[in-house]
């Protein structure tokens, strides 16, 4: 249990910290990003959420500040499996899904870690996370896990 925690806490620290942006388009939209551009404001609203807990599933991606690559699949059928990919560094988690438009939440069911000296590392037993979901658009997720904003991107 304690090192399926010290992972997420890895995890959190290895992903890309996301501030939010909020650009005020011509017909009215407002629209936020974790990339400020000329005409975009830092933003602390709270976020709303236009999509509903069934069109989730896909493939999610984000890429760290420090060069990692993590992405998220959530599958129709309730699972989901998590990978993150740095030089010499991986982990994998997989189990299910559920959520609505605030929540993931994830029963990790298999968690693995393969350090930069090539050891394996696993946890043992289940465990629940709890994400809440600030944004949930058609191609972007902004998600807290462990207090941080992680802004996923669809992929494809």
């Amino acid at each position: 249990m304690r090192f399926g925690l010290a992972c997420m806490l890895f995890l959190c620290v290895g992903i890309a910290h996301a501030d939010l942006y909020a650009s005020h388009q011509a017909d009215g939209v407002i629209s936020y990003s974790d990339r400020a551009n000329s005409d975009a404001a830092r933003s602390d609203v709270e976020i709303t959420h236009p999509l509903e807990a069934a069109q989730l599933p896909g493939t999610w991606h984000t890429d760290a500040l420090n060069g990692e690559r993590a992405e998220l699949q959530l599958g129709n059928d309730g699972s989901f499996v998590f990978n993150q990919f740095g030089d010499s560094t991986r982990t994998y988690m997989c189990g299910a899904w559920n959520g609505d438009v605030e929540t993931l939440n994830l029963t990790v069911k298999a968690l693995k870690r393969q350090t930069e000296d090539g050891a394996i590392e696993q946890a043992a037993g289940t465990y629940q996370e709890t994400a809440p979901i600030l944004s949930s658009q058609r191609d972007r997720m902004i998600v807290v896990i462990d207090g941080q904003k992680l802004v996923f991107n669809r992929a494809g």
